[in-house]
């Protein structure tokens, strides 16, 4: 796949890191709050988004049966912090958003750089994260996405 910016074929996963020239840090406040969140949305598990009962960074084991998932679905490892850089890029590659990556990269500046890593059915995976605050807070504040009665 070639870069949407300036057409460099590659590792592009390595190279759109060149590309984020935006440092996107957790406040003091959203690091403390994030202590004490023990749900997690991790999107892209074999195209499923799932809710993951953990704290972050904190190792964890998710399991979902066939009957309940379609298919066997086992993720080992843990919700982690990291670059803004590196959450966009996992983001963008897991959402099938690389060829508006300059635009991906603005819309998801205010979301909190949470990757899942570690393993999906055997295999190295880093996937996209988010708290289920904040998944909430998105959900709702979507226009049609509840009525007041």
């Amino acid at each position: 796949m070639k870069c949407p910016i300036c057409g460099f074929e590659g590792n592009l996963e390595s190279h759109l890191r060149e590309h984020v020239h935006i440092r996107r840090e957790l406040t003091k406040e959203e690091l403390d709050e994030l202590q004490f969140m023990d749900r997690f949305m991790v999107y892209g598990v074999r195209g499923k988004s799932v809710m993951v009962e953990t704290k972050a960074e904190e190792p964890f084991e998710f399991h979902c049966s066939r009957e309940d998932c379609g298919e066997e679905i086992v993720l080992r490892g843990a919700i982690r912090v990291v670059e803004f850089s590196e959450y966009v890029i996992v983001k963008a590659m897991t959402m099938g958003e690389v060829h508006r990556f300059a635009e991906f990269v603005e819309e998801s500046l205010q979301d909190k750089p949470l990757i899942f890593e570690g393993d999906l059915n055997g295999k190295k995976v880093k996937l996209p994260a988010e708290t289920m605050r904040d998944f909430s807070r998105r959900f709702l504040s979507m226009e049609g996405s509840y009525y007041v009665v």
